[in-house]
């Protein structure tokens, strides 16, 4: 853990061994109770935070984990964002930056990157459409998606310096954790963007998104996909962090939509991300023993086990 990652600590008092936390006794996705205990012991930042993968689903997730409350609590107060500024400090000066130099820095690094979302999407983005960002940050998205269909995007974000931000390009949305999230609105596309596996309950998040999607609409996700972080990251522990209560893979992340009512119609494999667009469908009971089997025995040979 380096000095500025516990300046970080220091600044916010956020001493993790002494958190409130939840233990977990069978998967949070598929439930099974076929779980591989501590896959791995740490983080990046150097938090004693153990890791289990369940053998169902091979979805990999912290237990146990801090409450929902303490997650609130961290996404709020932007903790998860200065612990990846001080874990990256040697590379660049963002430290010193002020507040509002940062959020202009992520707002255009968003922009780009919505363009790359809307391509993916091949103009699935009309005019008028009702679009609902989660975790939107500082809503570059949004601010895109307005600017160049029309849609009418509101956003659900619980850093509150980012959300600040965002409302003031001119979007409308909720300062809050989506878990928290409640409307009676339909919307045409759904984008949950860097953001399931910051999710506390991912199940029931994106069932909730099934919910109030309209049933023609369409919803996108992506996610750091575990498998493509195993191949590259020189340490095992590089693939996991704090704010990320969970790792997906392919695998696990098809069974979130299968046990969530969404088919994936369309795919595409980044560097480390994987891509995501689904249309709604009934929902499956997932059976991917035998690829969670594999991955796990990928997970042995890198830790020597």
């Amino acid at each position: 853990m380096n000095k500025e990652i516990k300046k970080v600590i220091e600044k916010h008092n956020f001493f993790y061994d002494e958190l409130d936390k939840i233990m977990i006794k069978n998967c949070p996705i598929c439930k099974s109770t076929n779980i591989k205990k501590e896959i791995a012991k740490k983080d990046r930042y150097g938090f004693n935070s153990n890791y289990d993968m369940c053998m169902g689903c091979s979805t990999i997730f912290i237990n146990p984990r801090m409450t929902k409350k303490g997650y609130s609590e961290f996404n709020i107060a932007g903790i998860h964002g200065e612990l990846l500024q001080a874990k990256n400090a040697h590379k660049h000066k963002a430290l010193s930056l002020e507040v509002s130099q940062k959020m202009l820095n992520s707002f255009n690094r968003q922009l780009d990157y919505a363009k790359e979302v809307v391509d993916f999407l091949e103009c699935s983005v009309k005019s008028k459409d009702k679009c609902l960002d989660i975790g939107a940050f500082t809503g570059g998205l949004s601010v895109a998606l307005k600017r160049r269909y029309g849609a009418c995007p509101f956003i659900v974000e619980p850093d509150k310096k980012a959300y600040d931000y965002a409302i003031k390009q001119g979007v409308v949305g909720s300062n809050l954790l989506f878990e928290d999230f409640e409307t009676s609105k339909k919307f045409d596309i759904i984008f949950l963007c860097r953001s399931v596996d910051h999710l506390v309950d991912p199940l029931s998040s994106m069932r909730k998104i099934n919910n109030i999607l309209n049933d023609d609409g369409l919803f996108y996700f992506d996610f750091l996909n575990f498998n493509l972080l195993l191949k590259k990251s020189k340490q095992m522990r590089n693939s996991f962090k704090l704010e990320h209560p969970y790792a997906f893979s392919d695998i696990s992340a098809m069974a979130l939509t299968d046990l969530s009512g969404f088919t994936i119609i369309k795919t595409q494999e980044l560097e480390y991300v994987t891509r995501c667009l689904c249309k709604k469908s009934k929902e499956k009971i997932p059976k991917y023993g035998k690829e969670s089997k594999k991955l796990y025995n990928k997970v042995k040979n890198r830790r020597g086990i």
